[in-house]
């Protein structure tokens, strides 16, 4: 059986072997500053479009919509209580932003705390 640290000096040996790596990036590169006329999606042909949508049946008509009425009807209420979970119930101030009495926090001196701070 080969000794061990024969082993781990030979496989060192293959990386000590200097080398030069040189790596090129592939970019796309625009041959004009211009980008108007191709940006104006110019339609060439328009009898070939027009031909194509009949190909495709795109101007069978169907009597699919229907006119539609609708009502709405709303109720507006005041916030008067905030309910938190296990049914704890709060009156609700509204001089003091909703988010400041439902996402408040009580600190207490605990290892928890510190590992925050």
């Amino acid at each position: 059986m080969a000794d061990p640290i024969q082993i781990t000096q030979f496989y060192l040996a293959d990386f000590r072997i200097p080398s030069i790596t040189a790596y090129n990036r592939l970019e796309s590169r625009a041959r004009t500053v211009d980008f108007d006329r191709s940006l104006r999606a110019e339609v060439r042909d328009p009898l070939w479009m027009l031909t194509r949508q009949w190909q495709f049946g795109e101007y069978k008509g169907e009597d699919a919509a229907t006119a539609v009425s609708t009502q709405i009807e709303g109720e507006h209420t005041v916030i008067n209580t905030v309910r938190f979970p296990g049914n704890a119930v709060f009156p609700y101030d509204d001089k003091i932003p909703l988010e400041a009495s439902v996402e408040r926090e009580t600190l207490g001196a605990d290892l928890f705390l510190a590992v925050q701070m």
